[in-house]
């Protein structure tokens, strides 16, 4: 063409940058742009270090972010494994409080309780209380090995009409799994101890019978609020004696599994009552908990007393350790 003037070529130059810079700007989008599949996850990259920020919200990058997501010292994670600090080894776990029970006993845990019978407050340690009551077949074993007493015990005898005493049974009438009754206080004692255990007290007996494994629910009784039926427990003769132990299983039983809590026969615990020489009386007296089956439906709570030596065909007992 024809010659510029000065006003042109100064137009056609600022056209001519504005075309460079255009071109510039794209090939720029295109290189960020088109980076592929590692450009794609850059965008989410910063973030790694951002999902559990230092408690301080400082959350600048080097060492404070690496310190952010480390475990929290107080919530070591739990990986079942058992190697976190702080974590106890399998099987001594809050749930058991190092405790073996063992597949007889039930583990109860610990807790505080007020006593209706004794009016009193205790903190109790975790125990294990025996599932069922003690049978005829476990008690045999400790006389036969000479560690229970035969003056302890009244034993099935026709001629003196106590056939409702479990001990030596007849073969046709076999009632080696019925729980042991017409046993004192002593010959309680002495079985317990025998095998490594104990009797319980009142308030470890009436705190198991409606625990639930987190907190003591105080139910009327083992099973609830409900009253009982024929269903739950063996009582007010509707026998007329006492029924294998875990009969009424699992209807009757505590939320922890304890059967026969409510019926079968009373059982003996470790708390006495009185001394020997209170009131003139030259024996202590011990308080029984439970239901029987010769007598009307009692609470959790409702206990009873009587002097050591009694042999009723109505009491019997359980052990603790």
């Amino acid at each position: 063409g024809g010659k510029l003037y000065p006003l042109q070529q100064q137009r056609e130059r600022c056209l001519f940058l504005i075309k460079i810079i255009s071109v510039l700007s794209v090939c720029l989008f295109i290189s960020v742009g088109c980076g592929g599949s590692e450009g794609e996850e850059q965008p989410n990259d910063p973030q790694i270090g951002d999902v559990n920020p230092p408690e301080n919200g400082d959350n600048s990058g080097g060492e404070n972010n690496s310190t952010g997501n480390e475990p929290d010292e107080g919530n070591a994670p739990n990986d079942g494994n058992g190697q976190n600090e702080g974590d106890k080894p399998e099987g001594e776990g809050d749930k058991t409080e190092g405790i073996d029970c063992g597949d007889q006993f039930v583990f109860i845990p610990a807790g505080t309780y007020t006593s209706v019978a004794t009016s009193s407050v205790e903190n109790l340690t975790a125990f294990c209380l025996a599932r069922t009551e003690t049978t005829v077949a476990q008690f045999k074993a400790c006389v036969d090995a000479g560690a229970c007493s035969p003056d302890n015990y009244q034993p099935y005898d026709v001629e003196t009409y106590n056939t409702q005493c479990n001990y030596g049974s007849p073969e046709d009438d076999d009632r080696s799994n019925h729980p042991m009754n017409a046993v004192n206080w002593y010959g309680a004692d002495e079985y317990c101890k025998w095998i490594g255990g104990r009797l319980p007290t009142v308030i470890e007996w009436e705190y198991a019978a409606t625990h639930n494994g987190t907190q003591s629910l105080m139910t009327l009784y083992p099973w609830g609020n409900d009253a009982p039926t024929e269903n739950h427990m063996n009582y007010y003769a509707n026998i007329l004696l006492t029924t294998p132990v875990g009969t009424y299983s699992p209807l009757g039983d505590s939320p922890l599994g304890l059967q026969d809590m409510g019926g079968n026969v009373s059982e003996w615990t470790a708390t006495m009552d009185r001394e020997a020489g209170v009131n003139g009386q030259d024996e202590p007296s011990y308080f029984y908990k439970g239901e029987n089956w010769n007598d009307y439906a009692q609470t959790v709570t409702d206990s009873n007393t009587s002097y050591a030596s009694l042999k009723s065909m109505a009491i019997g007992f359980r052990c603790a350790k």
